[in-house]
Parts: C-alpha cells; structure tokens; sequence
C-alpha cells in the first residue's frame, strides 16, 4: 500500500433532447483493476427536425500555421512567466493563444 494515492470517477454525460437511444457497458481492459467504459449511442441524428446550424471551420494551411508560430513568437509573454498563481497563469497563457489562434 502507498501513501499518496488518487481516483478516477468515469463520467457520461448525454443530452436527452438530442440523443434517446444509448447503451453503457463496462469492459474489462486487463490493464488494472478498474474496468473501462463503453457507450453505445444508437441514431445520434435526429431525423424529426431539420435544424442546421452553422459551423465556423479553421482552415489549417502551411502558411497558416507559419503565421500562427510566427504571432507566437512575437507574443509577449512577461506577464505569464511572472505570474505566482498557476490557474492564473494559465488562464492568461489560454487567452493569449486562443486570440492569436482565432485571428
């Protein structure tokens, strides 16, 4: 037995208004002493309705991907690095990526 341990809690989350058919199985992995969990989804689409939403795609080109190292590089990243709190930290290192990465 160790002293320091931690746990795992497998979660499922399903929406009910999108998806009323769904299975969940527990297998055995023989990788330790906890068994995996498998979800089953049956008929994800909904065929009542034929609402379409619109989805916004990033098209991902070398000179994209240039560019985005480049406005990275460039980035100031001093309040970062000198932040004491590391949840803070990498809340400001999130955003900062995230604005370069949407631009």
């Amino acid at each position: 037995m160790t002293k320091v341990s931690s746990l795992a809690i497998d979660n499922i989350f399903i929406n009910y208004s999108r998806i009323n058919s769904f299975k969940v199985f527990s297998l055995i992995n023989g990788l330790s002493d906890h068994e995996a969990q498998y979800l089953c989804v049956n008929n994800i689409f909904d065929q009542k309705t034929s609402n379409f939403r619109l989805v916004k795609k990033k098209l991902i080109t070398k000179s994209a991907v240039s560019l985005f190292i480049e406005m990275l590089k460039n980035e100031s990243w001093d309040h970062i690095i000198n932040h004491t709190d590391v949840n803070g930290s990498f809340n400001l290192f999130l955003n900062s990526f995230l604005i370069i990465f949407v631009s």
